[in-house]
């Protein structure tokens, strides 16, 4: 005797066949429409889908299949599908390759879902499915069942729809806290990568956050500089032209911090190499120099009782203003420039934008000593009021 559950199911997909071979026989072009009892065939393949034991009914997947191919553009409906056939990866009789199919099926459901348009629904209940498939179809790769081509470093989505950015969120916030797992900074990486010519999508966000957070985490100071020239990418990339942002200047600032840490005085430029005109406009020259500031603006020594050694931060107040005062004749002597290069590192430093990891929270220097240096003459001499 048939089960009740499977009965249903094929009532189900009689209906849906039956409205698709209607369709053709009109001569209509297109497929049938996702029928209005949508989610009723959904909850129908469901039950049978929860059955833990027997052949899983070809005609229950048949109905499934027919459900994501008429109802792919109803987000609801994609979602409670995905999370049906979540429901076969409790039976005891599959593989781990038949599992890891599944559960790939499942996020491929959701991923389709969130390119649908959107539409009032459980936020929180929508927050749990993607949660656990999205986990479980990563725990099958990881534990070696097959893998979706972007869970591969490199691997390249079809389409750059912000369809990530609820699936890439809800990796981004578990991942964060344990930092544990193979695939996710990999899918992560993969959706913002895929999508570089499309601005704004939330996907850039998360990559973001990712980026810096490996780039403080990583021993290897060259490996480290890379990773935080993507965050700031990532990020320039997520808020478009609105790149005045909090988190933009707080990732250059780290970033300005760890490429200083790589240079020495036996691989930056010299004062004149800094301010010729092949170099005045370009990256490297204006790191070189603010390196060398950040050597004449130390750490002072100090006793025990932690004040300063007396004499110690007058001296390096000295030293800093010699040292500018050296900068200025060889940037003067190669025109504007050259001293708007200055300029702009003085104040950089000053404001704490170029600072090494030591210098970091150290003082500003005299305001009157780097302000004067405009050659616009624009900068005050004197903290604004207000």
């Amino acid at each position: 005797m048939m089960p009740r559950s499977a009965k249903v199911v094929i009532a189900a997909l009689g209906f849906l066949v039956c409205t698709i071979g209607t369709a053709r026989a009109e001569g209509e072009s297109s497929p049938a429409a996702c029928p209005d009892d949508a989610l009723g065939h959904v909850s129908a393949v469901r039950g049978y889908f929860e059955q833990r034991e027997g052949p899983i009914n070809a005609d229950a997947v048949a109905d499934a299949n027919l459900l994501e191919a008429l109802c792919a553009d109803q987000f609801i409906t994609m979602y409670q599908l995905a999370d049906t056939w979540y429901q076969l990866l409790f039976r005891t009789d599959l593989s781990l390759d038949e599992q890891g199919t599944i559960a790939n099926r499942a996020l491929t459901l959701l991923v389709n879902a969130d390119k649908a348009p959107f539409v009032p629904h459980n936020y929180d209940e929508a927050r749990v499915i993607r949660k656990r498939v999205v986990d479980t179809a990563i725990g099958y790769a990881e534990a070696g069942g097959p893998r979706e081509p972007f869970f591969v470093e490199g691997g390249e989505f079809g389409s750059c729809d912000n369809a990530w950015g609820n699936i890439t969120q809800t990796l981004w916030y578990a991942y964060r806290d344990d930092w544990k797992g193979e695939i996710t900074p990999i899918l992560i990486a993969n959706a913002s990568l895929s999508c570089k010519d499309k601005p704004r999508l939330y996907v850039h966000d998360y990559f973001a956050a990712l980026r810096a957070e490996q780039a403080r985490r990583e021993p290897d100071p060259v490996k480290a500089l890379a990773l935080m020239e993507e965050a700031r990418a990532a990020n320039l990339l997520y808020a478009g032209s609105n790149s005045d942002t909090d988190k933009q200047a707080k990732f250059d600032r780290e970033y300005n911090a760890m490429a200083l840490a790589l240079r020495s005085e036996e691989n930056v430029l010299s004062d004149a190499e800094i301010f010729s005109s092949a170099n005045v406009g370009t990256d490297r020259a204006l790191l070189d120099l603010a390196w060398k500031i950040n050597q004449v603006w130390q750490p002072v020594e100090r006793l025990e009782d932690g004040t300063a050694v007396t004499g110690a931060i007058k001296a390096r107040l000295e030293g800093y203003y010699e040292r500018v005062q050296q900068l200025e004749a060889v940037a003067k002597a190669q025109g504007i420039d050259a001293q708007r290069l200055l300029f702009k590192v003085l104040k950089g430093h000053a404001e704490k934008v170029y600072r090494t990891r030591e210098t970091a929270d150290l003082a500003d220097p005299l305001r009157m000593i780097w302000a004067a240096r405009d050659p616009d003459g624009a900068e005050p001499l004197t903290t604004p009021e207000g």
